[in-house]
């Protein structure tokens, strides 16, 4: 039955070839993304791409996956002919997995990367005599019932191939799309593609930027892809009060940050500055935020919008150290008292630590502290001013900044003694 059934195949597919290249010119690209070949025991080689006999001569054909993931295009077989994954050709697939109403039979489904819907043998219509409709299914429908074997073409981001089987209830049987599904030891053959897979985005922890030079919040991200050496090339980064939500477009009314599609753009942290009185994209003190991040890789694909977690700016600003801390004598001299006099600007409750280098005393916690440094030559003086209140506030950090000055001291003054005459 095997045999008869092979030499009938044959004997239609001379008679499709010949058919089906004059009734059916395909009209794809010999550059569309998917290439190789399929298997069937019933019908032999599918080949979805003109390229991949060699040239494509004056018949151009080939299979593409779309950017927003459908499929376009033919594949060929010598027996039955075209494959066409086209609507405007098959008409409408049967209901499982029927994309009709987007105009495409076939999608390669995120992120399970299954390969669902259908594909129609072109020579299966033109003859509703012949008794097949010439339907291909890529994956089995869960309505399906228990009957049926689990079969499926699933994609292989790593290996940029297909894998698993298709099934067509007449005439083709089932369909491998890689020879990993049995046994690459006689024939090695796979359908690869080069799909521009979706990008993902990550959005970490929100973190205080650096308050004492400018109050600011960071908000940063991590961009990946599935494909080898993707690249972001783009984000939209969007800010809004907690207690309103974001809309399911774009569009942000809400929002008190609103960066813009930013491409070619590859940074994936941001600072906003944060203000008492905050104008466009900036934030005030003492409030929630909540906020979200898309990307877009180099090929221009959305990942989607990724909402992060809630953040809270600080109460108020840092101490301001703008006008550093000055001494007393401006040129002191070993071993000569030192009086230190802190310039800060404190919102809260204020603290110091003052830390000197070879002074007597080491440290000092008071406001305007006196040391005497025990040798010449540069000294370095540190004070860390501290608003108490931001310290003491889980969404504050420390409420430290820090000034470095070194001071200069000279050799100590010579002694003088008064000698008689």
């Amino acid at each position: 039955m095997k045999t008869l059934l092979t030499i009938f195949v044959a004997i239609l597919g001379l008679f499709i070839l010949s058919y089906a290249v004059l009734v059916h010119p395909a009209p794809a690209s010999s550059h569309n993304n998917v290439s190789g070949y399929a298997w069937s025991e019933n019908i032999g080689w599918i080949s979805f791409n003109c390229t991949d006999p060699g040239t494509c001569g004056g018949v151009d054909y080939g299979v593409n996956v779309r950017d927003d993931d459908f499929l376009e295009g033919h594949a060929w077989s010598d027996n039955i002919g075209w494959i066409s994954f086209d609507f405007a050709e098959t008409g409408a697939p049967p209901a499982e997995y029927d994309y009709s109403g987007s105009g495409f039979i076939a999608q390669l489904v995120s992120p399970a990367n299954e390969l669902r819907g259908w594909a129609r043998a072109l020579a299966g219509m033109d003859d509703p005599d012949d008794g097949w409709d010439g339907w291909i299914k890529l994956q089995k429908h869960p309505t399906d019932g228990g009957g049926v074997p689990e079969y499926g073409v699933t994609y292989n981001q790593s290996s940029g191939e297909f894998e698993g089987y298709a099934w067509g209830d007449d005439v083709v049987g089932w369909v491998s799309f890689n020879c990993l599904n049995d046994d690459c030891g006689t024939s090695s053959y796979r359908v690869r593609a080069l799909v521009n897979s979706i990008p993902v985005v990550s959005p970490n922890s929100p973190a205080l930027g650096d308050y004492c030079t400018l109050p600011s919040q960071q908000l940063s991200w991590v961009f990946s892809d599935a494909e080898d050496g993707a690249s972001q090339g783009g984000y939209w980064l969007q800010i809004a009060p907690s207690s309103t939500t974001f809309p399911g477009s774009d569009s942000c009314p809400s929002c008190v940050f609103d960066s813009g599609k930013l491409s070619p753009n590859g940074t994936q942290s941001v600072l906003v500055n944060v203000k008492a009185s905050p104008g466009v994209n900036e934030l005030g003190f003492s409030t929630e935020y909540r906020w979200r991040i898309q990307v877009y890789d180099s090929g221009d694909l959305e990942s989607g919008w990724a909402e992060g977690t809630l953040f809270t700016t600080p109460l108020h600003a840092y101490p301001d150290l703008s006008t550093r801390f000055t001494w007393s004598p401006s040129a002191p001299s070993e071993g000569e008292e030192v009086t230190f006099t802190d310039n800060a600007v404190f919102f809260g409750g204020p603290s110091w630590d003052w830390t000197f280098e070879e002074g007597a005393p080491a440290t000092s916690t008071d406001e305007n502290p006196t040391t005497e440094f025990g040798s010449d030559g540069p000294k370095d003086v540190t004070l860390i001013a501290t608003d108490t209140d931001l310290a003491a506030d889980p969404n504050s950090g420390t409420g430290s900044c820090q000034d470095v000055q070194a001071v200069n001291l000279r050799l100590p003054l010579p002694d003088f003694k008064e000698i008689g005459l």
